[in-house]
C-alpha cells in the first residue's frame, strides 16, 4: 500500500503543483478496505495513519504513525496500539482515533491516551473535529453523535435506524456537518449525501445518490469525492465536482487520482491520498518462524480471511466487478 501527497493550487484548479509518494514499508500496509485513513494536519505538515506492524513477539497489532513532509521516516505515535480512524483537531495538536470501542485522542507527539466517549463500534470507523471542539462521529444503529473535545456525555445530533451513516465531515462554516447514509441493503452500491445543522439538528438530503466513499467539501467550492464500488477496491477514483451547498451539484465530476482508496485534505490545499494497485493483493502464509511463503493465489481483492482448525486451508471472501464470492486454498501447497 501506499499514499501520495500532492499540493493544490487555488482558485478551484486541481493541477498539482508537487506531487510524491510515501510507500508503506514492509507489513505497514493497511490492507483491507473502507480505512479511514490517512489524516493530514490543518497546515499540511503532518502526515498520520495507521498500520499494521509485528512486534517483538511476533504478535500483529495496528498503531499509529506520523510522518513530517519534509522527514523521510514515518514514527509510531505511542500510546496509540489498536487505534483506528486517525483525525486531527483544528490547531493540530492532537490526534483523534477509535480504539476498542472509545473514542479517544493523544498528542501529536503521543502518550497516554485520553478517552473522550465510549461508542459502539461504527461501520465507518471515523469522525470530525469543529472549530468550536465539537466531534462528531458515528455511534451505529443510524445515528450521528456530538461530544466536546475535553470529552463527556455524548449529545445525539441525528438518528434513523433504518440507514448506516457515516463519514461526517464538518463544513467550512463550522455549523453544518456532511455525511454519507445508505440502507443496508445496497450500502456497497448506492449511498447518499446530506448535510445535518450542528445548531437546529435540521437534515438536507443533497441528492446525486451514488457511489461515495469519502466526501469532503473544501473552500474551493468543488466537493471532493471517491467514487467506485465499495468493495471493488480498483474500480475506485477520486473525483472533484463544482458545488453549491444550497444549490448541490451545479457541474460535471472530472476524475484527480485513479484508484484511490481513502484520502484526505489539509485548509492548505495538500491533498493526500490512499490507494491501491489495480491488480489487488496476495494471499501469503507467515509460519511462527516468521517466514512468509506466498500461496498459489492471484492477484485479487481479499477481503475476511478465515483460517481452517488445522491451519491447512484458509478462505476468503473475493470482490470484484461480478460481486461477491468465498474462495478457499491450500495452504500447504
Amino acid at each position: 500500500a501506499a499514499v501520495a501527497v500532492a499540493r493544490l493550487r487555488g482558485g478551484g484548479r486541481t493541477a498539482p503543483t508537487a506531487r510524491f509518494t510515501v510507500t508503506l514499508p514492509g507489513e505497514m500496509g493497511s490492507g483491507f478496505i473502507n480505512l479511514p485513513s490517512p489524516a493530514i494536519a490543518p497546515d499540511g505538515k503532518l502526515l498520520v495513519y495507521e498500520a499494521v506492524v509485528r512486534d517483538a513477539d511476533g504478535r500483529m497489532h495496528r498503531q499509529l504513525f506520523a510522518r513530517a513532509l519534509d522527514q523521510i521516516e514515518p514514527l509510531p505515535i505511542p500510546g496509540t496500539d489498536g487505534a483506528r480512524g486517525p483525525f486531527f483537531s483544528p490547531d493540530g495538536r492532537w490526534v483523534g482515533f477509535w480504539v476498542r470501542a472509545r473514542l479517544a485522542k493523544v498528542p501529536v507527539t503521543g502518550g497516554a491516551f485520553i478517552t473522550l466517549a465510549d461508542s459502539t463500534n461504527p461501520f465507518f470507523d471515523t469522525a470530525t473535529w469543529g472549530p468550536d471542539g465539537t466531534i462528531v462521529f458515528p455511534i451505529g444503529g443510524g445515528a450521528l453523535a456530538t461530544v466536546n473535545e475535553t470529552g463527556g456525555t455524548p449529545r445525539m445530533l441525528y438518528q434513523d435506524s433504518s440507514m448506516i451513516v457515516g463519514m461526517p465531515s464538518v463544513l467550512p462554516d463550522g455549523r453544518h456537518v456532511m455525511f454519507l447514509r445508505c440502507h443496508p441493503a445496497d450500502c456497497g452500491q448506492r449511498q447518499e449525501i446530506a448535510v445535518v445543522d450542528l445548531v437546529t439538528h435540521a437534515v438536507r438530503a443533497l441528492g446525486a445518490p451514488g457511489v461515495y466513499r469519502v466526501v469532503q467539501y473544501p473552500p474551493s467550492g468543488y466537493l471532493l469525492f471517491v467514487r467506485g464500488d465499495l468493495f471493488v477496491n480498483a474500480d475506485a477514483d477520486l473525483m472533484a465536482a463544482p458545488f453549491d451547498l444550497r444549490r448541490g451539484f451545479t457541474g460535471e465530476a472530472v476524475p484527480v487520482v485513479e484508484h484511490v482508496e481513502n484520502f484526505a485534505l489539509s485548509r492548505t490545499g495538500t491533498l493526500v491520498t490512499a490507494g491501491v494497485a489495480a491488480e489487488g493483493s496476495e494471499l501469503t502464509v507467515v509460519g511462527s518462524d516468521g517466514t512468509a511463503r506466498p500461496l498459489a493465489s492471484p492477484p485479487r481483492q481479499y477481503m475476511y480471511l478465515a483460517l481452517s482448525s488445522d491451519g491447512r486451508r484458509v478462505a476468503a471472501e473475493i470482490h470484484d466487478a461480478a460481486g461477491g464470492q468465498i474462495w478457499t486454498y491450500d495452504t500447504t501447497s
